[in-house]
């Protein structure tokens, strides 16, 4: 039996989801594009998708620009609103040090171009304050970029009080969330930012497709010349039956029902971790502040997360480590940022769960995870 807690590395699709895309690539392959009544067939798929992945959220308000996933969709929503002004050296971008690499990278690339970029402390929790990013603001800030759900802890952010805050100071800058991880997750009205960057294969979708949503009147440029399509914003053939397929999965995705399915699994989870382990070993303090219903992130110092890692892989019981290291050298890692020391982090591992996991599931990783602990600090000495 396949144990797999690495959901926020990836779900498996929606069975509807895929056999609607197997279908539709032998039946609706003309180019969107295309002005004969065949390709209209096409547009039309997408069109219909449009209404549906904007009928989550609140999100009727914005347009949606279908991209490879999360990655290319952050990086249009920040080059895309850098691209805007002709000297980039007069342009400021506010982001935190917890983010995602595509968008740490994307920052350090824009950076790299003559961009200033500030990136706000966060708490011992990887919250961070309003204050500070207030205080950021100056007269060349041109977007906020902030991860709703941080993918290794699961800390979830106060995007309202975040919104507020920047459009307070100054309605005119552009506020960008990574929702990658907590879209159709969590029931969150996302109505307040901006841009905003999800990937399908997240919530049950497929590899390949992503969203950049942008709230109607705001304009960004775009990155990829070609053809035009999308609004000129996202040139290339549209995948209509990768869309539709995407479309279908964000119909069966509801935000409320699948964090109360979530919750009772992630929380078992937890008190059956620190009954095992000690509160101390679980970073996703759950008692404390607002996280995510997948994801739990666990410490043993002293110990290495991939041996763990591997030792669970034999089992058949899949998880993931944090990354220790920086994508760039000058650049501390999220848990570092967080405070974490590095031998805390080099025995650090997560978990995350799906809608599909189960108690029995849940059970049987906690089983096997204090026996590869035990095991491993027996050899330790």
């Amino acid at each position: 039996m396949i144990c797999y807690f690495d959901n926020a590395a990836s779900t498996k699709p929606y069975d509807e989801a895929v056999e609607l895309y197997a279908k539709l690539l032998t039946t609706e392959y003309a180019n969107p594009s295309a002005l004969h009544s065949f390709g209209y067939e096409a547009m039309k798929l997408v069109e219909a998708a449009k209404k549906e992945v904007t009928s989550i959220h609140d999100l009727k308000d914005f347009e949606p620009i279908f991209t490879s996933g999360a990655t290319e969709s952050v990086n249009l929503a920040i080059k895309g609103t850098i691209d805007k002004f002709a000297d980039i050296r007069r342009t400021h971008i506010i982001t935190t040090g917890i983010e995602h690499a595509c968008v740490t990278n994307t920052c350090l690339y824009l950076e790299e171009k003559g961009a200033s970029v500030t990136y706000l402390p966060t708490d011992s929790l990887g919250r961070i304050d309003t204050a500070d990013l207030t205080d950021a603001i100056n007269e060349h800030t041109k977007i906020v970029s902030v991860i709703w759900v941080n993918n290794e802890t699961g800390i979830v952010q106060d995007i309202e009080a975040i919104c507020r805050a920047v459009k307070a100071k100054d309605p005119g800058i552009l506020v960008h969330l990574d929702a990658t991880q907590g879209f159709g997750k969590i029931p969150q009205d996302l109505s307040c930012a901006d841009l905003i960057s999800v990937s399908a294969h997240k919530f049950h979708g497929m590899k390949g497709i992503g969203i950049l949503y942008i709230r109607k009147g705001v304009h960004i440029n775009g990155i990829m010349k070609g053809g035009g399509q999308q609004d000129d914003l996202r040139s290339g053939t549209i995948n209509a039956p990768m869309i539709a397929a995407l479309g279908k999965t964000v119909s069966m995705t509801d935000p409320v029902r699948i964090s109360a399915t979530m919750l009772p699994v992630r929380d078992r989870l937890y008190d059956s971790l620190t009954e095992a382990f000690g509160e101390d070993a679980v970073n996703s303090k759950i008692r404390q502040a607002d996280y995510a219903p997948h994801i739990l992130n666990v410490s043993f110092p002293g110990l290495k997360g991939e041996v763990i890692l591997h030792m669970l892989e034999q089992k058949g019981i899949y998880i993931s480590t944090s990354s220790a290291c920086s994508s760039r050298k000058k650049k501390k890692s999220v848990l570092e940022h967080m405070g974490f020391s590095q031998e805390r982090i080099n025995g650090t591992i997560r978990i995350s769960i799906s809608e599909f996991t189960t108690f029995d599931e849940a059970d049987c990783l906690i089983k096997e995870l204090k026996s590869a602990v035990k095991l491993l600090k027996g050899l330790r000495g």
